[in-house]
C-alpha cells in the first residue's frame, strides 16, 4: 500500500516522474502506473491500489483534464482516518462510513463532475469542477 497514489494523464510523464521523486525524497511512498507488474491488468492494478492509497494526488494539466482515467479517479476521496469516503455523483456527493459501509449523508454542491478531497484533519470536504468553480463543505460526522 503505498502513501501517495498519483493520478495523471500519460503526457505529463516526466512532471510526473519529478513529483513522485520529491515525495518519495520526504519520505512518502508513491504509486504511479510505472508500478504495474508485467502481465498484469491495467484497471485491476490501478483499482487495487487506488483502493489501499492513504491519500490520491489529481496531476491537473491542460491534457489531464480532459482524461476520462484522471476524471474518474479524481471523484473519489477518503477521509485520512479512513473512516469516511465521499463520492460525487452528479450534483450531489454521497458520505459513507466506510466500517459500515453505509451512507450517512449527502452534501448539496450544486455542480456536477466534482472532484473532491478531505482536509487533512477530515473536518471539511473540497469539491470542486473541472470548470474551476471549488467549494469548501461540513460532511457528516461518522
Amino acid at each position: 500500500m503505498a502513501d501517495v497514489f498519483v493520478s495523471y494523464k500519460r503526457e505529463d510523464k516526466a512532471r510526473v516522474a519529478a513529483i513522485a521523486a520529491g515525495l518519495e525524497a520526504e519520505g512518502f511512498s508513491v504509486w504511479w502506473d510505472p508500478g504495474i507488474p508485467l502481465g498484469e491488468s491495467y484497471a485491476a492494478s490501478i483499482r487495487r491500489e487506488l483502493d489501499a492509497a492513504t491519500t490520491v494526488l489529481a496531476v491537473w494539466s491542460t491534457v489531464s483534464v480532459h482524461s476520462t482515467w484522471v476524471q474518474e479517479e479524481a471523484t473519489l476521496a477518503v477521509s485520512a482516518e479512513g473512516r469516511r469516503a465521499a463520492q460525487a455523483a452528479g450534483a450531489h456527493v454521497f458520505v459513507w462510513d466506510l466500517p459500515s459501509r453505509r451512507i450517512i449523508g449527502r452534501v448539496e454542491t450544486g455542480e456536477s463532475g466534482t472532484y473532491l478531497a478531505f482536509t487533512p484533519d477530515g473536518r471539511r470536504l473540497l469539491a470542486a469542477t473541472a470548470e474551476g468553480e471549488a467549494g469548501m463543505y461540513d460532511p457528516p460526522a461518522p
